[in-house]
């Protein structure tokens, strides 16, 4: 059996059609909202500084301290993971370091931030035990929250200010299908969703059909 390659593709073809399409009521509220504060911020301009000073120096401080207490994925440091995070960087032409820490934590999940002008990403201990023998399970899991790094932690993320259901779930389906694109491998993909869902020891029991049919459900409210 061939093994799974990583399917090179600029990011921006992986925006998903629902982003596409809710990302312009939240730009165009987003906007408004930015008219508001901006005025506010000149006319109360102490505040605003203030504030900002705080927000940097707290996540200088959180920045510090994840490294000091946490693992960072380097290629001298877990070669596996750090080879797979260069291959979704590659696949998707994202030429920005996104620094990769694993944390030790018993939920089975992944998540990245933005603290000051670092672009972090944590990889919970639980998820990484059962895939570092599943290369293409790996790259999904990186490569979807790499695109979270790449979309959602820079000047044109934080501009939005407003994000509607529609369009959190749009995002969540780019980061899917650009996961998938760096998996190179459509099973492997379904196979660490399953196992987001319900853990290593039970994604093997999930079907499909009935998850998707609780998806829709669940969209209509």
């Amino acid at each position: 059996m061939d093994t799974p390659v990583p399917v090179s593709v600029p990011l921006k073809s992986c925006i998903s059609p629902q982003e596409k399409a809710a990302s312009r009521t939240c730009s165009f509220v987003s906007g408004v909202c930015w008219l508001f504060l901006i005025p506010m911020s000149i006319a109360f301009f102490g505040i605003p500084v203030v504030l900002l000073l705080v927000k940097l120096v707290s996540e200088a401080y959180l920045v510090r301290k994840l490294k000091a207490s946490l693992v960072r994925v380097r290629g001298s440091q877990f070669p596996v993971i750090h080879q797979a995070y260069e291959d979704c960087r590659k696949a998707l032409g994202i030429r920005d370091d996104v620094d990769i820490y694993i944390v030790q934590s018993g939920e089975l999940n992944a998540f990245s931030l933005g603290l000051v002008r670092k672009r972090l990403v944590l990889l919970n201990s639980i998820a990484l035990e059962g895939i570092l023998q599943e290369p293409a399970q790996l790259r999904f899991l990186l490569g979807h929250e790499l695109t979270h790094a790449a979309l959602d932690k820079t000047f044109a993320g934080r501009f939005l200010l407003y994000r509607s259901p529609g369009f959190k779930s749009g995002r969540e389906s780019t980061c899917d299908r650009a996961g998938t694109a760096c998996a190179g491998d459509d099973n492997a993909a379904c196979l660490m969703l399953k196992r987001l869902l319900v853990g290593n020891g039970l994604f093997q029991e999930v079907a499909e059909e009935p998850i998707m049919a609780d998806g829709d459900e669940a969209k209509k409210g």
